[in-house]
């Protein structure tokens, strides 16, 4: 990237009054018509949400592997002590920046369907046995993944209404509404 440019983001940023060091800092170019940038990771997070989504339910599948001892035996740890550890130590890596994620239907039903898995790891509940998905988060105190997330989201929401109207994150939000309010438009004109 020309110093010019590293310059100019330097001081944009500045009047947020943050700091960058330009020869730490890696760039990334988003385009619309490339996919490449979706795998890049950044703040321990990939830019893609699908691909995000995918890489955290990985991450948060080794966890209960590596404590597989303290789930599969019952007599070791009570319940509340296991649905601790797993909050801890396996939710927070799934959900970990989940506010940013846009999902769909599809993506929602998988992470409720991979949570309820875990959930019934945790109670060493295996086939043939069965458990009603209501059942199971009362019997757990959890709710569908899905809500979390999208209290995630509200709370971002929350936090980027009250800065600034010229922040970054309040301009991408202003500008994205426009462009749904524009496209919104010419679908009706059709």
């Amino acid at each position: 990237m020309a110093l010019n440019t590293k310059i100019k983001i330097q001081n944009e940023l500045a009047d947020f009054r943050l700091n960058v060091n330009t020869n730490k800092t890696e760039y990334t170019l988003v385009q619309k018509d490339e996919e490449d940038w979706k795998k890049v990771k950044k703040v321990g997070s990939l830019l893609g949400d699908t691909e995000d989504i995918e890489r955290r339910r990985q991450l948060s599948n080794l966890a209960p592997q590596k404590l597989s001892s303290i789930w599969i035996r019952n007599n070791k740890a009570k319940q509340v002590t296991r649905l601790n550890l797993y909050q801890a130590l396996v939710k927070s890596i799934l959900l970990y920046i989940c506010g940013t994620w846009s999902l769909t239907k599809q993506e929602e039903h998988k992470l409720n369907t991979f949570h309820r898995r875990q959930l019934r790891t945790i109670l060493n509940i295996k086939h043939p046995t069965v458990i009603k998905n209501n059942a199971l988060y009362q019997k757990t105190g959890e709710t569908p993944i899905s809500l979390t997330i999208l209290e995630a989201r509200w709370r971002l929401f929350g936090h980027i209404l009250r800065q600034a109207i010229n922040t970054p994150p309040n301009v991408a939000m202003t500008s994205r509404r426009r462009e749904a309010n524009n496209e919104a438009d010419q679908k009706h004109r059709l």
